[in-house]
């Protein structure tokens, strides 16, 4: 049934394998993603900024004044542009620097595994780039489980973690099962 599952989930996804994305048409979670100048989040060049981690070069972009904010989008296809609604708001009262993780956007992958340990001192490499000395993290789903690594490897360099849609990690905590129940 499993294998079966499997082949029926490829063949619906076929017909969009190969199909190429309009110039502007990049979506996101939280809508369009062009900030005001017409310049896509995570490709900006004016605020665009990379760190040297020793085995991968980390994108990031900052944005506004004030406190700094560290923004960690999700994982998977997540990039600093789904985060854009947050950055817009944001950057109006803090400093919001938004870091594209490793194997992201304009981030390198780096050699070994990743795990949210590096991740971790992947977000310090970019605060002790710009000099900070504690900083708000925001983290979403998989940025929440960097912002946790983060606060709890380097509490002196946090304010406050804000963390949205970080579910269980612990395995097994919800059983989900692939074996379909036949239905006659």
């Amino acid at each position: 049934m499993k294998i079966l599952f499997g082949i029926l989930i490829s063949l619906i996804s076929l017909p969009s394998i190969g199909q190429q994305m309009e110039k502007n048409s990049i979506k996101s979670f939280m809508g369009d993603p062009m900030q005001a100048g017409g310049v896509p989040y995570g490709v900006n060049q004016t605020a665009g900024k990379f760190v040297d981690v020793g085995d991968a070069k980390l994108y990031y972009e900052i944005y506004g004044t004030g406190i700094p904010l560290v923004i960690l989008h999700g994982g998977g296809v997540g990039s600093i542009y789904e985060m854009h609604q947050f950055i817009d708001s944001l950057s109006q009262n803090f400093q919001v620097i938004a870091i594209s993780t490793r194997g992201h956007g304009k981030s390198g992958l780096g050699n070994g595994p990743t795990t949210v340990v590096q991740k971790a001192n992947d977000i310090l490499a970019v605060v002790n780039a710009e000099k900070l000395d504690k900083v708000i993290v925001l983290g979403f789903s998989d940025g929440a489980y960097s912002g946790f690594s983060f606060a709890s490897t380097y509490p002196e360099k946090i304010i406050k973690l804000i963390a949205i849609g970080a579910g269980e990690e612990t395995p097994e905590l919800r059983k989900i099962s692939m074996d379909l129940p036949e239905l006659y």
